[in-house]
């Protein structure tokens, strides 16, 4: 690292910004590298790290060609580099559960092979953490620094990585020096950062009315449901009683037959008896 390059804009906790963090820097070889993390991935993750690598781009464009004036040519430009961590990485990167790693890769049809300015790479820590990855690598450490909560766990990097323990002591700073926040390398990119947050937020809160209006349907419904299964109860109750009724007139119509049946039985055999006396 030759430089911590300047910035623009204001704290970040000033705006609402889901950055937590954005560092810029310049290499001894003349490229740039911009280091930022997320605390929930923006939506449209491609065409924000477009923007940011196009700014960084002009930044640079406009101070070497000013230095070197008529002898500037492009390939005096170096690259520029984009890491975006992401604490909770957006659905765009949750189709691959086994991948936490994504480095832009820039190809032609025909094979074609040029050089290009821009390199992009996102890092989606809640898939590493899902993971359950060990502490192997520098890389796993530096993630698990990035991401781990877990006191057992962040233990086991300070025994095996005794350097992150200044790191931890630095972060306790941070939180008790506000002032010491880092600041949005671009302002006008801040804005956007900001519009982005806004439009997610209002996304939200629509998905969140439509639930509430589908579960108002439900409920709707399934009063209509209840009503016309109280109806179908009644009516089913009136047919009964309708049905108990019947029942009772059939049995009395039984019993009347049966005195009849008796009452004929007597005339017969009175019938019998004189006929017999003749």
């Amino acid at each position: 690292i030759k430089a911590i390059l300047p910035r623009e804009g204001v704290q970040l906790a000033e705006k609402g910004s889901l950055v937590i963090m954005d560092i810029i820097v310049e290499l001894c070889d003349g490229s740039t590298v911009d280091v930022e993390m997320q605390k929930v991935g923006y939506h449209f993750p491609g065409q924000r790290s477009d923007c940011y690598t196009a700014d960084m781009i002009m930044r640079q464009y406009n101070r070497v060609r000013s230095e070197k004036s008529e002898k500037f040519s492009y390939k005096d430009l170096k690259p520029v580099h984009l890491f975006i961590l992401m604490e909770k990485s957006p659905r765009e990167f949750h189709k691959f559960s086994d991948q936490y790693i994504h480095e832009r890769q820039i190809s032609y049809s025909s094979g074609l092979q040029l050089p290009s300015l821009s390199h992009i790479t996102y890092i989606s820590l809640d898939t590493f953490n899902s993971m359950g990855q060990n502490i192997v690598t520098e890389l796993d450490a530096w993630l698990t620094f990035f991401s781990c909560t877990d006191g057992e766990h962040i233990v086991r990097l300070v025994q095996e990585y005794p350097k992150f323990l200044e790191y931890y002591k630095d972060i306790a700073v941070f939180r008790t020096k506000p002032k010491e926040l880092i600041y949005m390398f671009s302002e006008a990119l801040e804005i956007l950062d900001r519009n982005t947050a806004n439009y997610m937020i209002d996304e939200l809160a629509q998905e969140v009315k439509s639930v509430k209006e589908e579960l108002n349907s439900a409920k709707s419904e399934l009063d209509s449901a209840k009503k016309e299964s109280m109806a179908k109860d009644n009516l089913i109750d009136t047919q009964k009683n309708e049905l108990a009724t019947k029942d009772e007139q059939l049995a009395t119509k039984d019993e009347q037959l049966a005195t009849k049946d008796e009452e004929i039985a007597k005339l017969k055999a009175q019938i019998e008896a004189l006929t017999q006396n003749k």
